[in-house]
């Protein structure tokens, strides 16, 4: 009895192992976003300093 136990809990933790490490490796990092301010036919101003914000994943650079 307790040896079937142990073997589902080795099987379950060998499939949850798996799926994780399936998931990390599968799994595709989202693109930068820039804020809804930045879109098409923004007008920006050449040559000066602009600060950029948005979300993405951390160390991400576009």
């Amino acid at each position: 009895m307790k040896n079937d136990l142990r073997i589902r809990l080795a099987g379950t933790a060998g499939f949850v192992l798996a799926a994780s490490l399936a998931t990390l490796l599968l799994a595709q990092p989202a693109a930068p976003a820039f804020a809804g301010i930045f879109s098409d036919h923004a007008v920006l101003q050449r040559g000066e300093a602009l600060t950029v914000w948005g979300r993405a994943a951390p160390r991400d650079s576009a």
